[in-house]
């Protein structure tokens, strides 16, 4: 994950990022590494300044990035894969991006295009038509969730009149029970 100063970003800028991270990782840059201090640092163009004290190991992106990590790397952009943002939240004033990358991003479109597989097989439709089939069946859902609570309302007030009008049979006390209990 990926937390961003920001109180929101549009879904049009993540995908703009997310599809600027593929061409760059398509671009199969090279990797540079080099090892070198806190007082040597500003030789290098860094993004932004250097967190670390000490050796410090800077990552270089060909010409597009120039970055302080001390993650493990490829020797080249292509190495990494496919980069997808999975999800974006709002936590405490900024934006936190959830991101799956390589062999994860693969992993996971594989199973979502078996969940959209099955989905379009259940709901007998294409692609295109789930969200709104869903909305249709969420929506009936809801419509026969109220007509339910009604009707067993009703027949609970039905059954608790029956039993009122038949007292003399259950007896003053029993009846005040069930009637009460409904």
């Amino acid at each position: 994950s990926i937390d961003v100063a920001v109180p929101e970003i549009s879904k049009s800028d993540l995908l703009e990022t997310e599809r600027l991270a593929n061409q760059t990782i398509n671009s199969n840059l090279p990797l540079k590494f080099v090892w070198t201090t806190s007082a040597e640092v500003n030789k290098y163009p860094l993004r932004k300044p250097s967190p670390v004290v000490g050796d410090i190991r800077v990552v270089q992106i060909g010409d597009f990035d120039c970055v302080v990590c001390c993650g493990l790397h490829f020797e080249n952009s292509g190495e990494v894969g496919l980069v997808k943002a999975v999800a974006m939240e709002k936590i405490r004033g900024h934006v936190r991006i959830i991101w799956k990358i390589g062999e994860r991003a693969y992993n996971d479109y594989s199973k979502k295009s078996e969940v959209v597989s099955q989905l379009r097989s259940v709901l007998s439709t294409g692609q295109d038509s789930l969200v709104p089939n869903i909305q249709q069946i969420k929506a009936e859902e809801t419509s026969l969730k109220r007509k339910y609570s009604y009707m067993e309302t009703r027949l609970a007030k039905m059954i608790s009149d029956q039993l009122f009008e038949n007292k003399e049979v259950l007896g003053d006390l029993a009846c005040h029970l069930i009637v009460k209990k409904w």
